[in-house]
C-alpha cells in the first residue's frame, strides 16, 4: 500500500485538529531532520519535540519551529538528493537562549533589489555558539542574522515573539 497523504500533525497539546497539508508537511520535514541529526547512533535532541510551524525559505532553506527550538534546515536541492531523506542542520537554538527577535529594515535602494528582509535573533550571553559560528553574523556570537522572504517577515517575527514567550524561560 502506498500513502496518499502525510500523516497528520500532532502539535504539543495533543488534541486533534482537522488535517493540514501544509503542517503535514512540516512535521515531515521535522522526522526527516531528526532523522539526519542523529550521530554514530546517538539520539536526535528533536526527538521528543512537538512540531509548531515552519517557513519556507530562499535556496531550499527552512525554518522549523518545536515547542523547545527554533531550527534552520537545508533541504535537499534535487529530486535525487531528495531520495535520500535527509536535510542539513544549518542551527538551531532552544527558545530559552533567544532574548529577542529584530527585523532590520533596509533603504529604499536595498529594499528594491532583495527579495529578503534580515530578521536578527539576539541570543543570551552564556548560550555556546561554537556549532553556529561560521554562521553568525559579524563575528557577534550573541546575534544571528538570517534573510527571510519579505512577504512572510512580519508573520515569522510575529511567530518568534510568540513561541519565545510561550516556551522561552
Amino acid at each position: 500500500l502506498e500513502r496518499v497523504r502525510m500523516p497528520r500533525c500532532f502539535k504539543h497539546d495533543g488534541v486533534i485538529q482537522a488535517y493540514n497539508e501544509y503542517e503535514a508537511i512540516g512535521q515531515q520535514i521535522l522526522r526527516i531532520a531528526e532523522v539526519s541529526h542523529v550521530i554514530r547512533g546517538s539520539r536526535s535532541p528533536f526527538a521528543d519535540e512537538a512540531y509548531e510551524c515552519h517557513y519556507m525559505l530562499a535556496a531550499c532553506g527552512v525554518l522549523l519551529m518545536t515547542d523547545e527550538r527554533v531550527i534552520h534546515a537545508r533541504l535537499p536541492s534535487s529530486k535525487a538528493d531528495a531520495k535520500k531523506d535527509s536535510c542539513e542542520i544549518q542551527w538551531n537554538t532552544e527558545w530559552e537562549n533567544i532574548k529577542r527577535a529584530e527585523l532590520i529594515h533596509l533603504s529604499e535602494a536595498q529594499e528594491g533589489a532583495s527579495q529578503t528582509c534580515p530578521l536578527v535573533l539576539h541570543l543570551a550571553a552564556s548560550v555556546e555558539t561554537s556549532s553556529m559560528s561560521s554562521i553568525l553574523s559579524l563575528g557577534n556570537k550573541n546575534k544571528f542574522t538570517l534573510g527571510v522572504p519579505k512577504a512572510r517577515a512580519a508573520d515569522i517575527m510575529r511567530t518568534i515573539e510568540m513561541l519565545t514567550a510561550k516556551y522561552g524561560s
